[in-house]
């Protein structure tokens, strides 16, 4: 039998702090290279991007998060043959060769082109991100995340500022985005199906019943120019910038209170909203004796001081456009003395 010893060594416990894995870690020698799970530099993000022409910087930033050449074509407003090139002269790997995804039904609110193009233009000036996601609608995590999608860099926070909504909503493009016809691609790639050609896609403002009846209903329920643009786009492959939607808002002369803009609706509360709306203001869907549009009369609305001449028969038989626009001033003039004669005689 073997004989055991009475005696053991003591015990030692082994205590880890906080110090000392700390200074463990920083007398290690750096590993070199860089591990394969960490994010690589976004353009714009290193200071020697700063110099770059902000198109390269961009293309850089978008080619980097892998979007396809066509993206980069659409959102940056160059010509796909433009985009190769660009990559090819600025080193990078060749962007891929896919084609455009239409939105998912599911997103009640994707991101327009033109959004897209002013969030990279406020980024780029230094405007905080409570105001980009102020101007946008959007909340502050969205902007992250679509900033991330862009490839842009981040900022300095010291020099970022807050910037009003209307500010931000005029800012220009730090590039020039006119060289593509971005309207064709769109009403392509959202064509209802059975137009062969976009060219059959039209809306004819107040002539075309469909069109100027959906469009004036969530127009009247509040909906905001960004989402009527997006909206119009995705049911009647109709692509109209922002400013177009505004156009058009005014020329159907649909009276909708501005502090009172919501840019996700459902359709019941479209319903709704846009029949209150109409009540509130007596709205009534006229045509224009002159011109033969379609036009809304709101005798309720809030109205800036009418001239002499601008009486209430005149208001309800005739555009607004009609009465003020230069275009129709021989006309007015025509009418005006036909009205005169009738009166001598």
């Amino acid at each position: 039998m073997l004989a055991i010893s009475q005696t053991a060594a003591p015990y030692k416990a082994s205590i880890v702090t906080v110090e000392s894995v700390l200074s463990a870690i920083g007398s290690a020698s750096p590993t070199p290279g860089m591990p394969k799970w960490l994010p690589r530099p976004i353009a714009g993000s290193a200071e020697w991007d700063a110099s770059r022409p902000v198109l390269d910087r961009l293309v850089m930033g978008m080619a980097g998060a892998g979007h396809s050449v066509a993206t980069l074509s659409l959102y940056l407003g160059l010509e796909e043959s433009e985009v190769r090139e660009r990559v090819a002269a600025l080193d990078l790997p060749a962007a891929p060769e896919k084609p455009l995804r239409r939105w998912s039904s599911k997103n009640l609110n994707p991101w327009s082109v033109e959004e897209v193009r002013r969030l990279i233009a406020l980024w780029l000036d230094n405007v905080s991100v409570s105001s980009i996601a102020g101007a946008l609608g959007r909340t502050a995590t969205s902007i992250h995340g679509k900033r991330r999608w862009l490839g842009l860099g981040v900022r300095v926070r010291k020099d970022l500022a807050d910037r009003p909504a209307s500010q931000c909503r005029k800012i220009r493009l730090p590039w020039n985005a006119d060289k593509l016809n971005i309207g064709r691609i769109l009403s392509r790639l959202y064509a209802p199906e059975g137009a062969a050609n976009v060219a059959e896609i039209k809306w004819v403002l107040g002539h075309d019943a469909e069109k100027d009846h959906w469009f004036s209903k969530r127009a009247f329920a509040g909906l905001p120019s960004s989402s009527l643009s997006k909206q119009m786009l995705r049911k009647f492959g109709v692509y109209l910038t922002e400013s177009a939607v505004d156009n058009r808002v005014s020329r159907l002369q649909v009276a909708r209170d501005r502090r009172d803009l919501i840019y996700v609706l459902s359709d019941e509360e479209i319903e709704v909203r846009a029949k209150a709306a109409k009540d509130k203001v007596g709205a009534k869907w006229h045509r224009c004796v002159e011109t033969g549009r379609w036009f809304w009369y709101c005798p309720k609305a809030q109205r800036p001081k009418r001239s002499d001449n601008d009486d209430e028969i005149i208001r309800r038989s005739t555009t607004r456009e009609f009465n003020r626009s230069p275009r129709y001033a021989s006309r007015r003039a025509a009418r005006s003395c036909g009205e005169t004669y009738g009166m001598a005689a």
